[in-house]
């Protein structure tokens, strides 16, 4: 049996697939509001971002409409 270990996105990566800039992907991962992963080095580490998890989040970020 293979596990199949997903691809990792970077800052950049998920910055560009939001249409945000790179700071306000780090803001979010301060502020503890999108799921990352901190690969090593404590609070220093690089983070990297599953991108099923980026897909989640979005999900439940969503406003729906209101119906007129």
């Amino acid at each position: 049996m293979t596990t199949k270990v997903p691809k990792l996105m970077t800052t950049d990566n998920v910055a560009e697939c939001l249409g945000l800039t790179r700071r306000g992907v780090w803001q979010l991962v301060q502020d503890r509001k999108i799921p990352f992963i901190r690969l090593s080095g404590g609070q220093r580490g690089p983070v990297r971002f599953v991108p099923q998890d980026v897909l989640d989040w979005l999900q439940k970020s969503r406003v729906p409409s209101q119906e007129v």
